[in-house]
């Protein structure tokens, strides 16, 4: 494969309608509809192929089935090189999210909107110096209207994902999950010396190529139950 604008890719070749149904089905579940970035709210079309990105994972698959969009330059050069280095086969580990709380809300599905007035404390000192429950939340300590909370979704809970590593490099099983998927996908690294401390490693299989970036550290991460991150 090759990252150079222009090229076809060595490894993918171009889906029938089928095909290509389903790997923009997979292509979708990555992309997030609120991002501030228009190349992350859903696929898009570039150069002969169909992308599609978080800013943490980028597939892509042959043919224009998207409208394009602004994108940041250079996206191209993170598709797998022609030198790619093949580990073997993607590995398929079982991923089994646990449904936790949402940190963010508490597990309220709303989104922390403290009092004006106190603060969120729920009460107040007046001028004489006695403390009393805040007239203006009655003592809940929550402000007005508070909206749903992004992280989860409004559901209150969120889907709490283990790190694996693979080829060297700590993933998080939320793109795991979606990667396992993809039937027939190999993973490696671009070049042999870069195996000791790769910060990613690429995907490929007859009709999809990508890249996911490693982990820092091996934290668990928090995403939307059904997809999305936390």
């Amino acid at each position: 494969m090759t990252g150079t604008e222009g090229d076809e890719m060595s490894g993918p070749t171009r889906p029938t309608a089928e095909e290509c149904k389903r790997e923009l089905e997979i292509m979708q579940i990555i992309c997030d509809p609120s991002a501030r970035a228009q190349y992350e709210r859903r696929p898009f079309g570039l150069h002969g192929r169909t992308y599609a990105t978080d800013g943490k994972i980028l597939l892509c698959i042959q043919g224009e089935h998207e409208e394009s969009c602004d994108c940041p330059p250079g996206i191209e050069s993170i598709l797998p090189p022609v030198e790619m280095v093949i580990d073997g086969a993607w590995p398929y580990p079982q991923v089994s999210p646990e449904v936790v709380a949402c940190e963010s809300c508490g597990g309220t599905g709303r989104e922390r909107n403290p009092c004006g007035q106190c603060d969120g404390m729920g009460r107040c000192e007046c001028e004489c110096g006695h403390e009393h429950e805040c007239g203006q939340c009655d003592g809940t300590g929550r402000g007005d209207a508070p909206t749903c909370c992004e992280d989860c979704g409004g559901l209150g809970k969120c889907a709490l994902y283990e790190s694996v590593k693979i080829g060297g490099v700590n993933l998080d099983t939320y793109y795991v999950e979606i990667l396992n998927h993809i039937p027939g996908l190999m993973f490696g690294v671009s070049d042999a010396r870069e195996r000791d401390n790769a910060k990613k490693i690429y995907v490929r299989s007859d009709l999809v190529c990508g890249a996911v970036m490693g982990l820092m550290d091996h934290r668990h991460r928090m995403h939307r139950i059904g997809g999305r991150h936390a």
